[in-house]
């Protein structure tokens, strides 16, 4: 792969490109050391009527390829697909827009189906889970008002 790149680089470098790019910055965009081949001692440049000296380039920093990172997979939440409002001593919960308290849409009955839609949250002490309500409205109830059904 490197003798590839390598031979890449020159072609770039007889049209051009590479060349040109030296004489404005002063400096290589790749130096040969990268390619295992022995690095040239700066040299001294000129360009518009000034003198300088070349910068030497930075050493490349290892990137892992595509190909070389481990597979991830997903993970699956513990929450069964749907649960049902409990907990609550009969007097139901709020569905809430967001994971805060003070965002009530609408108070739900025990026994009130909720589908999963979400992952557990925390937010203002508690642990909320963003459902779907049987009306089609989306919202977060807390998890300890979600019971899986009976």
């Amino acid at each position: 792969m490197r003798v590839f790149t390598f031979l890449m680089m020159m072609a770039v470098a007889i049209g051009g490109t590479l060349v040109g790019y030296r004489l404005v910055f002063g400096r290589d965009l790749v130096s040969l050391s990268e390619f295992g081949l022995a690095s040239q001692p700066s040299s001294s440049i000129t360009f518009a009527g000034q003198r300088g000296t070349a910068v030497p380039t930075l050493a490349p920093t290892a990137v892992p390829s595509p190909t070389s990172l481990p597979p991830t997979s997903t993970p699956v939440s513990d929450l069964p697909q749907a649960m049902v409002v409990g907990n609550t001593g009969g007097e139901g919960v709020f569905l809430r827009a967001t994971p805060h308290l003070n965002d009530k849409l609408r108070a739900w009955r025990d026994g009130s189906r909720m589908e999963i839609i979400g992952k557990p949250v925390d937010s203002d002490g508690l642990k909320w889970i963003k459902v779907r309500a049987p009306d089609g409205a989306e919202g977060y109830i807390p998890e300890l008002y979600l019971v899986t059904q009976p």
